[in-house]
């Protein structure tokens, strides 16, 4: 999976994250955010018709966001993921 892209899909994620802190302020928790399996596919870009292989190319995401966003936990129910977004990952995006 070399064309896989995690930057697009870090800075999505970091673009909520900083969205959700200016809406409602920043408190140092973790955070949930959900994406449809073919957002997560077009960001990464994958073919969109395969979630296993959606799931698999996520495996190294954590890898790719450590430095920044720290290690992600990502979990798969259904039509789309869920990305768990450490406290620290939270602290980076509001510095």
């Amino acid at each position: 999976m070399n064309s896989v892209n995690y930057k697009r899909l870090e800075k999505s994620l970091t673009d909520v994250i900083q969205e959700a802190q200016l809406k409602i302020g920043y408190d140092h928790h973790p955070i949930t955010l959900y994406y449809p399996t073919e957002s997560v596919a077009r960001l990464l870009g994958i073919p969109e018709e395969d979630a296993d292989n959606t799931e698999h190319a996520l495996a190294s995401l954590s890898a790719h966001t450590a430095d920044t966003l720290g290690a992600i936990q990502v979990t798969r129910d259904d039509k789309r993921f869920c990305f768990h977004i450490s406290a620290e990952g939270t602290q980076y995006v509001h510095e």
